[in-house]
């Protein structure tokens, strides 16, 4: 944010989930986020929003008039493109992945919705589905909840943490999982949708 910008500032804001949901967030970050973005407000000439929802959230959390909004929608590289199946081997080989998997791309946060996930998960292995469900992301706040779930789940055994896939890893995972899910509560854009 530029707190020692000038008034000619353009800032580019992801989502306001800080002011929506401060509970998913540490006290003291999203304290920090809410003052840093008050005097982003007062000081950015122009804004741009990374989707309709976070133009949305600019308008009615934020009160900044629409008329100092611009969408630009993001995009990924251009390594997210369908996997070959060379790649998609390379990659359930490494992982010790069979051919069926169950696959989550994101950080381990509250809004992320692991909670439902992991029941999600839980009822397709009890309806017969028999692949692992692969977790790729890293830790992030408040994620205790999450964790304590994850090792109380009755298809623990059977669920993968990845944190170490690179981009070309990720393409390849996405292009030999079975299922993809994104159960997150609350996104600004959404980046594995796209990718």
């Amino acid at each position: 944010c530029p707190l020692a910008g000038t008034r000619n500032t353009i800032v580019t804001v992801h989502d306001l989930s800080f002011l929506r949901h401060p509970e998913w967030f540490n006290a003291n970050r999203a304290r920090y986020y809410r003052w840093a973005f008050a005097i982003t407000r007062r000081r950015a000439a122009r804004f741009i929003a990374d989707s309709h929802a976070t133009k949305q959230d600019l308008i009615q959390l934020a009160g900044v008039p629409e008329d100092r909004i611009d969408v630009a929608h993001l995009g990924v590289a251009p390594t997210f493109r369908r996997a070959d199946a060379a790649a998609c081997a390379e990659v359930r080989a490494r992982y010790a992945l069979p051919e069926r998997f169950f696959l989550y791309v994101g950080t381990l946060e509250p809004r992320k919705n692991h909670v439902t996930l992991f029941a999600a998960y839980e009822r397709m292995r009890r309806d017969g589905f028999t692949g692992p469900l692969v977790l790729v992301g890293h830790e992030g706040w408040r994620n205790e909840p999450i964790l304590r779930r994850l090792a109380d789940s009755s298809a623990r055994a059977h669920i993968l943490r990845v944190t170490d896939a690179d981009e070309r890893d990720l393409v390849a995972l996405y292009g030999a999982s079975t299922v993809v899910a994104f159960p997150s509560l609350e996104e600004g854009f959404g980046y594995p949708i796209i990718e």
